[in-house]
């Protein structure tokens, strides 16, 4: 009698097959907003974010240089600028497929087009220590009400928030379009400390959030 084989797959198929739909549908769903709802949407969250208590301690945030299919960076960026706070963005190593900060003080004269068409400090830049940004602003296609995200695949920001030398908070910050109930997880993932939209932010971390604005406070 022929062997019956089970058309089911391994648990690994199923988590990858689950990552893939909601990446497709995220992307969907970024790609519908019109030009002028997602800069208005990315002024209202970059509002937010500087509303949050931690800001008004920060010295060094690190921000992401968005592209297209993500909430816009500018914004926030040209304000915290003007309000003398340290910017730094992300600078990718391909071959390590790390990440590392670098200072942007000008975005026009500081930011270049890199691999894959992907914004990131320019050569000339220089870098500081992970351990000095005292808030990292983290993209996503997804994020969910737990305090995790669903990147692109790579990697790069799951090898940043997971080093033992970064200090600072990590904050998700996306439009609500990008909000799931749940995203698939690994064990590896790491929750974020909180998560901003510009309908709300959401603190996950209560305790360590606490003790990052009371550690800078004193400086």
């Amino acid at each position: 009698m022929p062997s019956l084989q089970s058309n089911a797959g391994t648990p690994a198929d199923d988590l990858a097959r689950e990552k893939s739909s909601l990446r497709t549908q995220m992307r969907q769903a970024m790609d519908s907003l019109a030009e002028q709802e997602s800069r208005q949407k990315a002024e209202a969250l970059a509002e937010r974010v500087l509303a949050w208590s931690p800001m008004a301690h920060a010295r060094r945030v690190m921000v992401y240089l968005s592209m297209a299919g993500e909430a816009g960076t500018g914004a926030l960026i040209e304000r915290l600028l003007e309000a003398d706070i340290s910017v730094v963005g992300p600078r990718v190593d391909w071959d390590a497929r790390t990440i590392s900060p670098a200072e942007i003080g000008d975005v026009m004269a500081d930011v270049v087009e890199g691999r894959l068409g992907v914004p990131e400090p320019a050569p000339h830049t220089p870098g500081v220590p992970i351990e000095t940004v005292d808030v990292v602003l983290v993209p996503a296609l997804a994020f969910d009400l737990r305090g995790f995200r669903l990147g692109r695949g790579a990697g790069f920001y799951d090898r940043f928030l997971a080093d033992t030398r970064r200090r600072g908070l990590s904050l998700g910050y996306g439009f609500e379009a990008q909000v799931a109930p749940r995203v698939p997880t690994e064990p590896h993932d790491a929750r974020l400390d909180a998560l901003a939209t510009e309908r709300r932010l959401l603190e996950f971390n209560g305790p360590r959030i606490a003790a990052v604005i009371e550690a800078e406070s004193r400086h």
